[in-house]
């Protein structure tokens, strides 16, 4: 006969991932342009129907270069146990491979956290904050001769 064990349904462990031979590396503050782009939006709007044009339009350019970054700019990153890597945003998807990956750099924003970028192929994907740094550490450990920061190196 079995037990109930009701501490066994309480247990903060995440559920299994559907697919349990990839890991997933998902960067959700890209969704955080849309706001600011409604907002930017709002306001260009308002000041082109107050006469205020020129300052108008450029509130609308910012608008649109916002979102149009967070329709391209990847927010979540696949690695499969094959060795294969996907980078997905809204309007696109990157594949390749973590062999191809040549090199990885960080760039620091202050207080809105830093973007690691992944060269490869002749292009380049990002991913932000701690799931960038994680996918960093993740494709060192996979394929060594890429070129990385020096801080990244978890060996020392």
């Amino acid at each position: 006969m079995a037990m109930f064990n009701p501490e066994a349904q309480n247990s903060l462990t995440p559920p299994a991932s559907s697919n349990p031979v990839e890991q997933r590396f998902s960067a959700l503050s890209v969704f955080a342009a849309f706001p600011v782009a409604f907002v930017f939006g709002s306001v260009a709007v308002s000041l082109v129907s107050a006469g205020r044009r020129p300052i108008g339009v450029i509130f609308l350019v910012v608008a649109v270069g916002t979102a149009v970054m967070g329709l391209r700019v990847p927010y979540v990153a696949i690695a499969g146990s094959d060795g294969s890597l996907t980078f997905k945003a809204l309007t696109r998807t990157i594949r390749t491979n973590l062999s191809h990956v040549e090199r990885i750099t960080r760039r620091s924003g202050g207080r809105s956290g830093s973007t690691w970028a992944f060269c490869f192929d002749g292009t380049r994907a990002q991913l932000n904050n701690r799931s960038g740094r994680t996918l960093a550490e993740y494709v060192v450990d996979h394929n060594p001769q890429v070129e990385y920061p020096p801080y990244l190196d978890r060996r020392r």
